[in-house]
């Protein structure tokens, strides 16, 4: 028994000096606001959104994710141009998209507020005050992407333009008024090769002392 454990022994330590090769994996997250104020009614609007690139001395960039994150106030008005009094379900929704310089959309989606509803005479208006508060969907983005490593900075362009969302009867007309502010994140996920050096002479003696002992136990159980 006492030899089966000194084997056992001497695997267990051989394993452990051999197999300690590791990966290590990071995340460089960056944040940038948009607005408040932006009119995308009455004013769509572009902004530039000037993110920080990768440095390829942390490791190799796996991916890159975006998010948008959007609030967006403001009233729809809703005039009723049929001839009955009509109920009407009415919401403020803005549609946003994050584009690179090529016009590749990396990151859409359309805020939209929780519908409100109201019953309209025929030819008169209600205005509805809401707000519009969501995120995007978390869009991984795995080709293209050496434009976001080096030195220096990428250029991301966000646009944003507002919408009335509308149902009931037809026709009627909607005017709409709000204001846009939120934050666009990014974040490079990388690895970086990191491994324990391999056993020296040192750690292989140290191996070979012990399969050594297993050998002499053996033969001196063999000549009893």
């Amino acid at each position: 028994m006492k030899l089966q454990k000194m084997v056992v022994i001497g695997a267990a330590l051989s394993a452990g000096l051999v197999f300690v090769g590791m990966s290590n994996a990071g995340v460089v997250s960056q944040a940038l606001e948009y607005g408040p104020g932006l009119s995308p009614v009455t004013n769509p609007f572009t902004q530039t959104m000037n993110f920080n690139k990768f440095q390829s001395s942390l490791g190799t960039l796996n991916s890159v994710t975006v998010q948008i994150a959007d609030t967006s106030r403001g009233s729809v008005q809703v005039t009723n141009n049929s001839t009955k009094t009509s109920d009407y379900s009415i919401s403020l929704g803005e549609q946003l998209a994050l584009k690179d310089s090529s016009s590749t959309v990396l990151a859409s989606f359309l805020d939209q507020s929780a519908a409100s509803s109201a019953t309209i005479a025929s030819g008169n208006s209600d205005t509805i005050n809401t707000t519009a508060s969501g995120s995007s969907p978390v869009d991984t983005l795995s080709s293209n992407l050496s434009q976001f490593i080096g030195s220096g900075q990428i250029a991301l362009l966000l646009s944003g333009s507002g919408v009335a969302l509308v149902s009931g009867a037809t026709p009627y007309s909607a005017a709409t008024n709000s204001t846009s502010a939120g934050v666009v994140t990014l974040d490079y996920n990388y690895s970086s090769g990191s491994a324990a050096p391999l056993p020296g002479s040192g750690a292989l003696a140290l191996i070979g002392g012990v399969t050594l002992i297993g050998a002499m136990a053996i033969r001196r159980r063999a000549a009893h």
